[in-house]
């Protein structure tokens, strides 16, 4: 059996702070051995990697998918995070389709830190349906609100946001989020899933949630985990990803993964090939200034020179 075409579209650089154990660089040069035409970059609540991965791939020919795995607060960004007062935050994968869409993203991202910052960047659903346009969206991992749901026996409120986010960004452009990392949970929100997938229509899409390059690299995320939460690596009861499979397979191993819904793999390409971004390099993008008195910025500029020159020197000659 051939390997499937197949990209990753759920993936953390070293930009996911203390979390995300993989270069740019690495990734990109493991799409090119491995065929990949494409790869995204969702890092946690944060763009600042998507410079790196629009150059250094497209310098390979693979396809930059400029993304971001947001944090919405389940109530408003401007209350302060409480699960207690049901004010918690999930997670949703959000890639930039166009023009449009990345600069969507941006301000997503941005606004998260000004305005919804507390322990994590967060955005909430105002802000999201705000700035749909341009962007793909896919459900999330274990820690998205779909599968947080499913896992408190709510399967009815799960197929209401699934159908409020595919009316959101539009039936082509959400997807509901697989992955098969051999946590339970994970499997028992896997099978919600599909039932819903059987029920409202809405396509799957395979994900590995990427955190390092090679299986061996588990060790050394491991340690990024403890230094983040400032823990022992001996600690039994810290914090540590419940499965050591979260790193770069090739096409063959998700193809086998998911051999039984090899439609879950296509629409990754179908992902892929939505995305076009352009990012333009050398020239200045400066706003454009417009005085309420009329003046243009030139006799701005000289008339504040010229009162500058009068209160620091007077009518001295």
């Amino acid at each position: 059996m051939s390997a499937p075409d197949f990209v990753h579209l759920h993936v953390h650089s070293e930009y996911s702070l203390l979390d995300g154990a993989n270069r740019i660089g690495d990734l990109v040069n493991a799409c090119v051995a491995d065929g990949q035409p494409a790869i995204a970059l969702t890092d946690h609540g944060n763009m600042f990697g998507a410079v790196e991965l629009y150059q250094k791939a497209s310098a390979k020919e693979i396809t930059p998918i400029i993304g971001c795995e947001v944090y919405i607060a389940r109530q408003s960004r401007h209350q302060p995070h409480s699960k207690k007062k049901g004010n918690g935050y999930n997670h949703l994968t959000l890639l930039a389709r166009n023009q449009t869409g990345y600069q969507n993203l941006i301000k997503l991202a941005s606004l998260a830190y000004l305005e919804g910052y507390h322990f994590r960047p967060r955005i909430d659903k105002e802000l999201l349906f705000q700035h749909a346009e341009g962007l793909n969206c896919l459900s999330g991992c274990l820690a998205g609100e779909i599968n947080q749901l499913f896992l408190a026996d709510k399967e009815d409120e799960a197929a209401s946001l699934a159908a409020e986010l595919r009316d959101i960004f539009g039936p082509e452009h959400f997807w509901l989020e697989l992955q098969r990392n051999g946590i339970d949970d994970q499997n028992v929100a896997n099978e919600a899933m599909y039932r819903l997938h059987q029920r409202t229509n809405i396509p799957l899409i395979a994900t590995n949630d990427i955190h390092y390059l090679r299986a061996e690299d588990c060790e050394a995320q491991d340690v990024l985990l403890c230094i983040n939460t400032g823990a022992k690596k001996a600690e039994e009861k810290r914090f540590r990803f419940e499965t050591d499979t979260l790193f770069f397979k090739s096409r063959e191993e998700m193809g086998h993964m998911f051999r039984d819904l090899p439609e879950s793999l296509k629409a990754t390409m179908d992902v892929a090939s939505q995305t076009e971004v352009e990012l333009e390099f050398g020239n200045y993008h400066l706003p454009i200034f417009t005085a309420d008195t009329g003046e243009t910025p030139e006799q701005i500029f000289s008339r504040l020179l010229e009162e500058g020159l009068e209160r620091k020197y007077g009518g001295s000659n």
